[in-house]
C-alpha cells in the first residue's frame, strides 16, 4: 500500500474517530469552561451531530428570510477576512488597519435579535462573531503586549503576562448578552453541529485556518465539511508516526 492511500486511511479514520467521541465530550451548558489547553485541537467539548442537515439551508421561507436580513451586514467583515488571511496564517499588521470594520459589525453582534433566526444562519452568525472577536482581542492583547513593545508568543501567553485569560474573559456582546469566547462557542456547540469546531479561529498555529471570506448560511452545510477535511489532511489535524 502506497504512503498516500495510508495518509488517507489515517485522515478517514481521524475524521471517524473524531465525530465519534463528540458524543464523549459534550458540554452539559453553555457557560461550561474549554479545556486548560485550548488551542489543540481535540480537547474540545462537541455536542452529537443531529441526523440530517440544519435546518433553514435553502428555505425560501418569507420569515426566515427577514429574519437573516434583520442580522448585521456580514460581507464588510468578510472582505477584511478577504485581505488579512494568507493561506492558513493571518496578517495581523493588516487587522490592525481594519479595527474600525471588525468593530463596527461587532457592534452589530452586539444587538443582533436572535429570536427569529434559523439554525443555519444562527450558526454562521455565531462564527463569525466568534473570529471577528479572536481577531480583536488579539490585537488589543497580544501585538506589542510583550517586554520592550514585542508581540506576546500567543493566545495563551496572555493569562501569564497580564492576568487576562483570553477565552473564558466575557468579552464579546452577542444579541445582548455579555459572553466569553468560550460561552460563544457553546451556543454554537448546541446547534448540534460538531463541524463548528472547524470553524472557529483560536488564533493558534494548531487551530483550524481562518476562513478568507465570512461564513454563510446558504453555504454552511458545504463550507463546514470542506474546513472539516481540510484541517484532519493537515499536519495538525492528522499525522503518521512511525512505529506507531
Amino acid at each position: 500500500m502506497s504512503i498516500r492511500s495510508i495518509a488517507s486511511l489515517a485522515v478517514a479514520a481521524a475524521s471517524i474517530m473524531l465525530l465519534a467521541s463528540c458524543t464523549d465530550h459534550a458540554m452539559s451548558s453553555e457557560t461550561e469552561q474549554g479545556a486548560s489547553s485550548r488551542p489543540s485541537a481535540g480537547n474540545r467539548g462537541l455536542t452529537s451531530r443531529p441526523s440530517g442537515p440544519l435546518p433553514g439551508k435553502h428555505s425560501n421561507d418569507k420569515a426566515i428570510l427577514a429574519a437573516r436580513g434583520a442580522l448585521p451586514e456580514v460581507e464588510p467583515f468578510g472582505k477584511v477576512l478577504g485581505r488579512v488571511v494568507k493561506g492558513s496564517r493571518v496578517d495581523y499588521a493588516a487587522v490592525v488597519m481594519e479595527r474600525a470594520t471588525i468593530d463596527e459589525f461587532l457592534a452589530g453582534v452586539a444587538k443582533a435579535d436572535l429570536s427569529k433566526v434559523d439554525a443555519h444562519a444562527k450558526l454562521a452568525f455565531y462564527i463569525n462573531a466568534y473570529n471577528a472577536k479572536t481577531l480583536a482581542l488579539v490585537v488589543e492583547h497580544v501585538l506589542g503586549r510583550g517586554k520592550g513593545g514585542a508581540d506576546l508568543a500567543g493566545v495563551l501567553e496572555v493569562k501569564k503576562a497580564k492576568g487576562f485569560d483570553f477565552f473564558k474573559e466575557k468579552t464579546v456582546i452577542v444579541g445582548g448578552d455579555l459572553l466569553s469566547l468560550d460561552e460563544l462557542e457553546g451556543r454554537g456547540r448546541k446547534l448540534g453541529d460538531p463541524r463548528i469546531h472547524f470553524a472557529v479561529n483560536c488564533a493558534s498555529v494548531s487551530c483550524p485556518a481562518l476562513l478568507n471570506r465570512a461564513w454563510k448560511p446558504e453555504t454552511l452545510d458545504a463550507d463546514l465539511t470542506t474546513a472539516t477535511k481540510t484541517y484532519l489532511a493537515s499536519e495538525h489535524g492528522s499525522r503518521i508516526i512511525d512505529g506507531l
